[in-house]
Formats: C-alpha cells, structure tokens, sequence
C-alpha cells in the first residue's frame, strides 16, 4: 500500500473516531428532536405531514436504526394530531414515555457520520486525480480539521449529506466527460436525486448540471451518441413514458422542459451531423440526469398506496413552497453582538465563512484563486477546471 493510501486511512480513521466520539458524549440539539421523529414517522407511518420544509432522506436514513430498536411511540397523541403539533409528539417520544435516550440519539446520528465519511473520501479520490496523491492529502486533510464538518457531521441535520451528493455527483459527472461511460452518467444521477432528496437547496444543481453539459458540448462528442433512429424508437417510447411520469407536476416540468426543447431538436437538425450530436448530447443527458433525479425524489415521497403516481412531485414542490417562504421572510439573526428580526445582513455569508473557516484553508482558495487569475496564457489549457493529464475530461 502507498504511504499516501496510508495516510489517508488513518485521517479517515481520525475523522470516524471523532464522529462516533461526539455523537456518544454531546446532548440532544433542538433539530434533532424534530428530524428523529419526523424520521420515524415517515419509515413507520407513511406519514409526511410533518416538517415538510426538510425533505425526508436525511431523516429517513437518521431513523432507520430505530425500526429495530422498536421504541415507545406516543400513538394516542399522534392519532388526530395535524402538522402543528410536532413538538407535542417529539416531547413525548423523546422525552416521556420511557425510551433510551442516549442509545436512540447515537443510533441515529450513525448514518450522517457515515456519508460524511464517503465524503472525505471523494474528496481525496477528487483531488488526487487532478493535482496527484499530495493534494489528495492536503484536501482531505484540510477536510478532516474542518471545525464545521467537525461539528455538523455527526448531527442529525441535513448540511453534511447534501454537500456529500452534491460533491460526488459532480465527481461522477466529470468522470462521465472524461469516459463518456454511460454507467457514470446513471450514477450522476442517483445522487443528484439524493441530493435533491437530503435538502431543497439542492436544487441549485440544476443549473450548474445544465451549465456544465452546455460547457462540455463545444468539445468534441464521442461517436455512440450518434443514433439510428429505427433502433432506438422503443427506448425513445419507453423514455418518454418515464419523462412523463415524472414531470406529472408543472414546477418539475418547467425545470426539466428547456432539456426536452433540446433534446427536440436535435431531432429537427439530425441531417446536420455536427449539430445533431451536439444537441443530441445535451438534451438526453440532461434528461437522464433529470429524470433519474426527480424518479429517486419520487420514490422517496411516496407512500406507495397509489404507487407510482400518488405523490408525483407535488409533494417535493409542496415542501420547497415553504422553504422558499421561510427563506423570503426569514427568522431572527445574530451577528457579531447584533441581533436582527428584520431583515438581516446582505454579508452575513461572506463575513461567517472569513471568520469560521480555518485560516490555512482560507490562504489555499486564495493562492488558488490568483494562480488561476495570473496563470500564463500558454498554460491555459491546462489550468481548465478539471483537467488532469492522466485523467481526460474532454475527448
């Protein structure tokens, strides 16, 4: 094994060791009430009325211990209950009714340690396949000392996994555009629908998915995108059931219908060769990646008594509705000895990442960022995010 794998094992160990450490010996925090018991109900209810402004995997996952440990559940509370009386079931299911507290809060801090961990490791896989096994260490290194992952990883909150899927599916798509192995692309896609699943602000992804494919276009496409289109009419049919099936609600099909157009005229142009497998290219792999992503929301939203087509999206909208409601008006805000019910501060973000961040971390992104800005124009080329010269992005 090479001294750099080595290396890497033990931070990953550190990191792990740390995890569990913390989840035994720290008290309950207030999400943690809610996610926990949000969480159960889900797995062991069907039940989805509650804390809709979180998607349910994070919570799902965090309460999966749970159906074996088969705790007390306050049944007479929750029958007839509504979505406002969440914290009358999470006091009793928490607190009274003669459950282990410890032994059920460490249980379900468990999978968030875990996905975490798996994102350490892509972030050495990551950055040993652009820059080589040294950057692979520093990047896990400044990962594993990271006081923020330090201290929210092992809770039983939404930020870790969704960076974790965030971060891999863009790994896995860059791998997709070195290889332009279709296996990568389907892999994109699962956990571009987990992120969308873990926290509503992933749906930032759409975007930087569509820039990216946009991007990769103007480079030259590989010739199996090039299609008969006698052969592939039964998987453009049964590809168009599943497009259907999952844009069945208007705010994912507005999402989802600019890659549709494409796709569409590619089919319009196919006599010109070149444009063809350009727009070709696009359109169908922002759909994969689309459709997948909405599929795994789907079938994370249902309660499967009307399987498939009960909770469509709607549910998933239903949730990002009160998100964005919270996110508009907001909640109280301190900053600095300040405290704002109002409207909050515009450098709130900025000013929180300059004095949280470490600082050795913080002189990495800006050494990067002026070795970016005045690279010599002859390195250009190779100063192209992603590019690492045993690892092809572009083919």
């Amino acid at each position: 094994m090479k001294i750099d794998k080595i290396i890497a094992a033990v931070l990953l160990l550190f990191f792990l060791i740390s995890g569990l450490y913390y989840a035994a010996t720290n008290s309950l925090t207030s999400d943690e009430r809610t996610h926990i018991t949000v969480g159960y109900m889900n797995l062991h209810f069907n039940d989805y009325r509650f804390n809709i402004e979180h998607p349910p995997l994070v919570k799902q996952l965090a309460a999966l211990p749970l159906l074996w440990m088969k705790p007390n559940f306050p049944i007479d509370i929750y029958r007839g209950s509504t979505a406002g009386d969440i914290a009358k079931i999470f006091n009793a299911f928490i607190f009274n009714i003669g459950n282990d507290l410890d032994l059920m809060l460490f249980v379900c801090r468990i999978p968030n340690i875990l996905i975490s961990l798996m994102l350490g490791v892509f972030i050495y896989l990551y950055s040993k396949k652009l820059n080589g096994p040294f950057a692979g260490i520093i990047s896990l290194s400044l990962f594993v000392f990271s006081p923020l992952f330090l201290g929210h990883s092992p809770l039983v909150t939404m930020d870790a996994p969704v960076s974790c899927f965030y971060f891999v599916t863009i790994y896995y798509l860059m791998r997709y555009f070195g290889t332009e192995n279709k296996v990568f692309l389907i892999i994109t896609a699962l956990f571009f629908g987990l992120s969308l699943a873990s926290k509503f602000s992933a749906i930032l992804l759409i975007p930087v998915l569509y820039l990216l494919v946009l991007v990769k276009s103007f480079y030259p496409i590989h010739q199996e995108w090039k299609i008969n289109l006698k052969e592939g009419a039964w998987k453009l049919i049964m590809f168009t059931l599943l497009l259907i099936f999952t844009v069945s609600f208007k705010k994912s099909f507005n999402l989802i219908m600019p890659a549709l157009l494409i796709f569409a005229a590619s089919y319009i142009f196919y006599r010109k060769r070149t444009l063809f497998l350009k727009l070709n290219y696009i359109g169908r792999t922002l759909l994969i990646l689309l459709v997948v992503g909405f599929t795994i929301v789907i079938l994370d939203y249902t309660n499967y008594y009307w399987f498939p087509f009960h909770s469509a999206t709607k549910s998933f909208f239903k949730g990002f509705s009160y998100f964005e409601g919270h996110a508009q008006f907001g909640q109280d805000s301190y900053l600095l000895g300040v405290i704002s019910k109002t409207g909050g501060w515009r450098y709130y973000f900025p000013l929180a990442m300059i004095l949280k961040e470490p600082f050795i971390a913080l002189l990495f992104f800006c050494a990067r960022a002026g070795g970016i800005i005045f690279k010599k124009r002859e390195d250009h080329r190779k100063s192209r995010a992603f590019y690492c010269p045993h690892w092809p992005i572009y083919s």
